[in-house]
């Protein structure tokens, strides 16, 4: 079922830093924090209506952060390579009593990327979650349904991209 807050609020701030500390060698850090709560959110989806204000909203984690280094090499060829840290949040933000949020805990991604790049052409071979992480990146709710009271869930939990290789070309006008 699809269900909408009546009223939420976020802040944060990020910070990124890039470093050239050899003419061929480029490093890059970012972190981010987010704070995001609903502030009214009256849920019916389990029945009896639940008030989930001061909840965190689904799929907002509290923190982020990025590592990369990108190495160029002769004839226009570079070699880059990412670390990429999410912090836990919630799959789900039912006010269901039996099952409670459902929570994604923190994961880090690397992917790893060779390529030729000029101006206006780019062609590269890349990997993506390297080492095949396994996480959630959605869920869906589809409320209560006529398991609950025996612990069912309706909860579908959708997994995050796997391990995957590939390549790409762009062209710049």
């Amino acid at each position: 079922s699809l269900r909408n807050a009546h009223r939420a609020a976020s802040y944060g701030a990020e910070l990124e830093l890039t470093a050239k500390p050899m003419e061929d060698l480029e490093l890059g850090v970012a972190a981010g924090y987010t704070r995001a709560t609903y502030e009214n959110f009256l849920d019916t989806s389990s029945g009896a209506p639940v008030q989930l204000a001061g909840q965190p909203v689904s799929f907002v984690p509290e923190f982020t952060a990025d590592l990369s280094a990108t190495y160029h090499l002769p004839w226009h060829t570079y070699v880059r390579g990412d670390v990429i840290g999410v912090g836990r949040y919630h799959l789900d933000d039912t006010g269901a009593p039996l099952a409670g949020p459902t929570v994604q805990d923190s994961y880090e991604l690397v992917n790893l990327q060779v390529g030729f790049e000029t101006k206006n052409f780019e062609a590269c071979l890349f990997a993506r979650n390297v080492f095949d992480r396994h996480y959630f990146s959605n869920a869906q709710n589809f409320g209560a349904g006529p398991g609950a009271a025996s612990g069912f869930s309706s909860l579908i939990l959708q997994p995050g991209d796997p391990e995957t290789w590939g390549v790409a070309v762009t062209a710049r006008f």
